[in-house]
């Protein structure tokens, strides 16, 4: 059964100084990303790593070792020469990804059939953000969700983007964000932790999932996430122990604290389908009012988002160089939340402003 709506959004129980407040910072955070975005030495946007498919990128390497493992090679003795044959990295461990998706290309008839996979976990995404938003305080943004939400699933249909591990991790961390949101906490829980399978960069959704469900006493849900991601811990265990054996000591060694900023973090948002196309001065524009949309939300599905996407770009304000900037499509899906509840979130802000239409506490509904 669908989650019953609230009924009432956030900025519309602001007083006016709170209202100032949340104006405040958004304007602040604002003027730091348009700092990020005329920096002189930009992050590069996402088209460029995922260009052309001669290109020595990260999806060329990628596809050399599906390539490999289709050819019959284990995935950790296709993984260390392809990454020495680049000049990449092999330590820490986790510059060796989890095998899961180039097991599961190499296992297709064709790659082509993982863009048909991507497809239908997009289409997930469509039909149960639509009836979640329709469920919720901003039940006339449903149709907006809809087209939205079909654009940004529509990078499922670029060949080269089954090659990103992050595409498969965000794609289902996406869905397992409307099968919650929409009552499906099983089914929730099982893509949450698929998504971590393609990538340990879902860690962060599956731990505040979990915070989230022992916080409300769900203690079911709470249960399936603990075993499941312990399930995910002895599996990590034996995908690091199996690594040690095969890196050497003249293995190339590399950090991911390269403190990227504003830049990197636009650079990030910017693998959301719906920003793509724009330049970082556009992207930073938009992102505050994405943000005032997310925190717009009343109901725990919506917060669920705001902590994800806000946890995200905290940690790649940090973590990740500026060829990393693909690491984005974990989280750039759930940008679209916040632009769907933008344009309600700015009304109710603009009304709290004004002192007019606010909802006292206490009439806000069941």
């Amino acid at each position: 059964m669908p989650t019953p709506s609230v009924g009432v959004r956030r900025y519309a129980l602001l007083s006016r100084r709170r209202a100032a407040v949340v104006v405040v910072a958004s304007l602040v955070l604002m003027v730091w990303l348009l700092r990020g975005a005329l920096a002189k030495t930009p992050a590069p946007s996402g088209p460029t790593a995922i260009g052309a498919a001669s290109g020595e990128n990260d999806v060329a390497f990628y596809k050399a070792v599906v390539a490999r493992v289709r050819a019959g090679e284990g995935y950790y003795d296709a993984v260390g020469p392809e990454l020495r044959r680049r000049g990449y990295p092999l330590r820490p461990v986790f510059a060796w990804r989890e095998p899961t998706s180039a097991w599961l290309l190499a296992a297709l008839p064709s790659p082509r059939w993982g863009n048909v996979m991507l497809a239908g976990l997009g289409a997930a995404v469509v039909v149960l953000a639509a009836r979640w938003v329709r469920a919720s305080a901003f039940a006339r943004s449903a149709p907006l969700a809809l087209a939205l939400m079909t654009v940004t699933v529509s990078s499922a249909l670029v060949a080269d983007f089954v090659y990103l591990q992050e595409s498969w991790a965000g794609f289902l961390i996406a869905l397992s964000v409307c099968l919650h949101a929409t009552g499906r906490w099983r089914a929730a829980v099982a893509a949450g932790l698929a998504a971590v399978a393609f990538r340990e960069l879902a860690l962060l959704p599956c731990v505040v999932a979990l915070v989230l469900a022992a916080r409300a006493r769900r203690f079911p849900e709470a249960r399936a996430w603990v075993v499941g991601l312990s399930i995910y811990g002895a599996l990590l265990a034996w995908h690091i122990s199996i690594v040690a054996r095969h890196v050497l000591p003249t293995d190339v060694s590399r950090g991911w604290l390269a403190g990227g900023g504003a830049s990197f973090v636009l650079a990030t948002c910017r693998w959301n389908s719906l920003l793509v196309l724009f330049p970082n001065v556009v992207v930073a524009l938009v992102l505050p009012f994405v943000l005032l949309g997310l925190g717009g939300w009343r109901d725990a599905a919506g917060a669920r988002v705001a902590f994800i996407v806000f946890g995200y770009l905290a940690i790649f304000s940090v973590v990740g160089h500026s060829f990393n900037d693909y690491w984005g499509a974990t989280f750039a899906p759930l940008l679209t939340v916040g632009l769907i509840a933008a344009p309600e979130a700015v009304r109710d802000l603009a009304g709290a402003l004004s002192a007019r239409g606010r909802i006292p506490r206490g009439q806000d509904g069941p």
